[in-house]
């Protein structure tokens, strides 16, 4: 069963921008899928110098089944697997276009 396949549950979020008591903007996040089946498949491994601090950051495909509630994702949105972050790199695919299943490309946010 394809069930099987998805072995990890993922949070996505949405972000909001709402303004501080100072007048400024702070971004704030709400769950938009509590609970999203899902399989992550690492892929690749960029290592940056962000002002003389070496990070080496991840990236990876998830895979989920292609519901109504599932192509909600948005490229805005942030998914949350066993604490780690993660930021959507491009849109929302879906191979065909026949609805068996969805992929996004990830880059894990340190």
């Amino acid at each position: 069963m394809i069930d099987d396949f998805y072995t990890q549950t993922a949070k996505i979020e949405q972000s909001s921008e709402t303004q501080t008591d100072m007048g400024g903007h702070a971004r704030a996040w709400t769950t938009r899928i509590p609970a999203l089946k899902c399989r992550i498949k690492r892929q690749s491994f960029n290592e940056t110098d962000d002002y003389g601090k070496v990070t080496l950051k991840t990236g990876g495909r998830l895979y989920c089944a292609a519901t109504l509630t599932n192509k909600t994702i948005d490229p805005d949105d942030r998914i949350i697997i066993d604490g780690n972050k993660y930021e959507i790199k491009g849109r929302l695919y879906n191979p065909g276009g026949l609805n068996r299943h969805l992929e996004l490309e990830l880059v894990e946010v340190l």
